[in-house]
């Protein structure tokens, strides 16, 4: 067999952009007596970067912290709930960011809440609504964010192995 010749990542190294983890997404979800799954939706304020849009939970890490961290820092302080049960998503989302001019990974994570109160980061946000997932479907722009909402539906109303396999332990802050 002739032996194939690779050139060294090094020598592109004045080409190559970077690729960064900034952003984290939850999407907080519960079940209801009738064993149907709603989702939560946030409304982005009007005043604000992508303005009345709706979306999941969203936010930023902090310096130094673990991603599994910043899903349970992050829906605690979008919702006021911490959730009962934690699970990664299998997809990661990304997205060109022009501001920063690299390519952002979003990593997301479903969160299970109970039935208590939502109360929503005004800074950022106007208005919440739980909705069943062809709502969602109606109400989130992008794509990625709907495939989320469909893996998640899907594995929690299958249950089984895959919701097993995508549990993450109850983490503290």
């Amino acid at each position: 067999m002739p032996e194939v010749r690779v050139t060294p990542l090094a020598n592109y190294a004045d080409r190559i952009h970077p690729v960064g983890v900034l952003y984290v997404d939850v999407y907080p979800y519960r079940m209801r007596d009738d064993d149907t799954l709603e989702f939560l939706l946030l409304r982005r304020r009007a005043d604000v970067v992508m303005p009345d849009c709706w979306q999941a939970v969203s936010g930023k890490l902090r310096a130094d912290e673990r991603i599994s961290h910043a899903f349970l820092r992050q829906v605690v302080a979008k919702t006021g709930q911490a959730p009962s049960r934690l699970h990664r998503l299998e997809a990661v989302t990304s997205f060109y960011d022009e501001y920063y001019d690299t390519v952002m990974m979003v990593p997301g994570a479903a969160a299970q809440l109970g039935a208590g109160d939502v109360r929503i980061d005004e800074s950022l946000h106007q208005e919440f609504r739980w909705v069943s997932q062809a709502e969602a479907h109606e109400l989130l722009p992008w794509r990625t964010s709907r495939a989320a909402i469909d893996a998640i539906a899907e594995a929690i109303l299958n249950g089984g192995t895959a919701i097993t396999a995508m549990s993450m332990p109850q983490l503290s802050e």
